[in-house]
């Protein structure tokens, strides 16, 4: 017996609408919503009871395939009752446009993200290619509400690679206006057997307007991994990162928090705000922050950004760096962070 069969309206054929729902929740859209919602669930039939067999599906992949470009449709991905990640063998492929992929449940804690997305590897088998999530499409999109967590060291390339190309998530060529947020990306493992992913989180050629906010991206403790977790866009423009945390473990000083790629454009290549540089190897400080070869005629900017474990956020003479303090002569930046030990007692 089912939910459907203690109420009325139900039992004549109604559905909980699921749009009304979202709209009383202050989210404005005219769209479709589907939900996504693992068969093994104790509350599945219920589910399906309340929202209607022709809006759930069992896979991200079979949700964003039911969306249309352009419309503002919804997939809302329900956690599992028992709390399990979401193995995927295959990257999930952001093919729409103007879609809003959402965890539901996430908070707004660092580890409030409520759905886990995570890709295996076993002895011999390939890597997924271009990661968890390729955004192939996927302009105008919102995703929230998600952990991305790739395997390194237990097969060819780990779950992150395809030979060195690609990231966790990637971001196809030419994305515009993304809008990430609530996520954290991180690996399992110290190291990739074969291949340099350029990047947890790769931003592809020509990219604009992408927008990266309330997140952790961490590389974790690595032992040979020589990229950045972040691979900024060939010829990219207008790329924010705003309240997070990139976290690494420098192997080299040359190592970077994130890589630059060069190009040519007018404008504003990229903008680091409120975001912590870390770096969890005492022994080897990274030598900027952001690295690699702005495009030419670019400029960056890095605002209210500490770092720890870092000789400075930004070398290149194409990116600001503000707040400073000091003099003409002798610019200073309070925000690398120096260590109680370093500290004069009064």
């Amino acid at each position: 017996m089912g939910f459907r069969d203690n109420e009325p309206f139900l039992q004549f054929g109604g559905k909980i609408d699921p749009l009304s729902e979202i709209r009383n929740a202050g989210i404005v859209t005219n769209g479709s919503v589907f939900w996504v919602k693992i068969k093994a669930d104790t509350d599945y039939t219920t589910f399906k009871d309340q929202v209607g067999a022709d809006v759930i599906v069992n896979t991200i992949q079979d949700g964003i395939n039911k969306t249309r470009n352009d419309k503002n449709d919804f997939v809302m991905v329900v956690p599992q009752n028992s709390g399990s990640v979401f193995s995927q063998t295959t990257t999930v492929n952001m093919n729409k446009d103007r879609v809003h992929l959402i965890g539901v449940g996430y908070t707004q804690s660092q580890r409030g993200y409520a759905v886990t997305l995570e890709g295996f590897g076993t002895a011999g088998t390939a890597s997924i290619s271009n990661g968890l999530l390729n955004m192939t499409g996927g302009d105008g999109c919102e995703v929230a509400g998600f952990r991305f967590l790739g395997t390194a060291g237990t097969s060819t390339g780990g779950t992150v690679g395809n030979g060195g190309t690609g990231g966790l998530i990637t971001c196809g060529t030419g994305l515009k206006d993304l809008h990430m947020h609530h996520f954290r990306l991180d690996i399992t493992g110290a190291q990739f057997d074969s291949g340099t992913p350029t990047g947890l989180l790769d931003c592809g050629s020509a990219s604009t307007g992408l927008f990266f906010t309330d997140f952790v991206i961490s590389e974790g403790t690595r032992t040979a991994l020589v990229n950045s977790p972040i691979a900024l866009g060939f010829n990219g423009q207008d790329v924010v990162f705003k309240d997070g945390q990139i976290i690494m473990h420098a192997i080299v000083t040359g190592n970077t928090h994130a890589a630059a790629k060069g190009g040519t454009i007018t404008g504003v290549y990229v903008t680091f705000d409120n975001v912590d540089f870390i770096n969890t190897n005492s022994g080897t400080l990274n030598a900027s922050a952001v690295g690699g070869t702005l495009p030419s005629g670019a400029v960056g900017l890095i605002k209210s950004c500490p770092a720890i474990y870092v000789t400075q956020t930004g070398t290149s003479t194409q990116l600001f760096v503000a707040q400073t303090s000091g003099t003409a002569t002798v610019v200073k930046n309070s925000f690398i962070g120096i260590g109680t030990a370093a500290l004069i007692n009064a």
